[in-house]
């Protein structure tokens, strides 16, 4: 895996895959006035395609808008060669905070190549890759760029298939990160082996504050688990959700009484 990201990134740096794009901010087909607005922090490309057209259109929007700090492509379908385009675009970017790619379909190879965005990153503070069709395989990218990045505070994973193999990597990584505070991980096939690496990155992490669970496969052993720890190792976590989870009426009224 780590070799994998090592020839993405030499791709990304050679300009392997890229496209080209000039410094104009004037005004063209490509470029409209919304584009070109100074004072534009937020732009969406949801469910629409994103290509080569549109990277080059990004890329100059981005060079005149210094206050650009957040990109949408939620249902954009953009895919592995769309998250090439945009891996790009965030290698030479130093403004955009805010990444939400919810359902583009980028699966396991986006997920590498953004785990390689993260590695270079110094802004990115959310990153939404929930639906994205992401497996163990990507979950242990992910955790991999985890323990080098320092920056990122939101990671939202939901609505993919981590499975208790990718959770064990991305707990693993977590020992040694504070910075991340919101970690979600609904909907992602996690039963109690993963339950039960959680609950020992807890044990040493004092950084996550917001860790979403609901809608997998947890029981009664990995909910006491993680319960036992927020209980009494653990005093940074304010909202662990396991709802939708088979850890049973007495589990439930405990982390209801805690508060959480």
């Amino acid at each position: 895996m780590n070799f994998l990201r090592q020839i993405i990134g030499v791709f990304l740096v050679t300009g392997v895959i890229g496209y080209a794009a000039d410094d104009s901010c004037q005004s063209s087909d490509l470029l409209h006035e919304r584009e070109i607005n100074p004072k534009l922090n937020h732009m969406s490309f949801d469910f629409s395609e994103f290509g080569e057209k549109e990277a080059m259109t990004l890329v100059r929007t981005i060079r005149c808008n210094r206050n650009l700090t957040s990109l949408d492509f939620e249902g954009n379908g953009m895919g592995y060669s769309g998250a090439i385009y945009l891996a790009r675009i965030m290698k030479e970017n130093h403004t955009i905070q805010e990444l939400l790619l919810s359902r583009t379909n980028i699966g396991d190879a986006g997920a590498v190549v953004f785990a390689w965005v993260l590695d270079l990153s110094h802004s990115l503070i959310t990153l939404d890759l929930s639906g994205c069709g992401i497996t163990s395989m990507g979950g242990i990218a992910l955790a991999g760029a985890l323990r080098q990045n320092r920056v990122l505070t939101n990671l939202l994973l939901h609505d993919n298939d981590v499975g208790d193999s990718g959770v064990i990597h991305i707990a693993d990584a977590l020992e040694g990160n504070n910075t991340l505070k919101q970690l979600d991980l609904a909907d992602n096939n996690i039963g109690d082996i993963g339950a039960e690496h959680l609950a020992l990155c807890l044990r040493v992490n004092k950084g996550l504050t917001h860790l979403y669970l609901a809608f997998n496969q947890i029981g009664v052993i990995g909910a006491k688990l993680l319960y036992d720890v927020v209980r009494n190792d653990n005093n940074t976590i304010t909202t662990l959700q396991l709802e939708s989870n088979d850890i049973g009426e007495e589990m439930e009224s405990l982390f209801f009484n805690m508060g959480l």
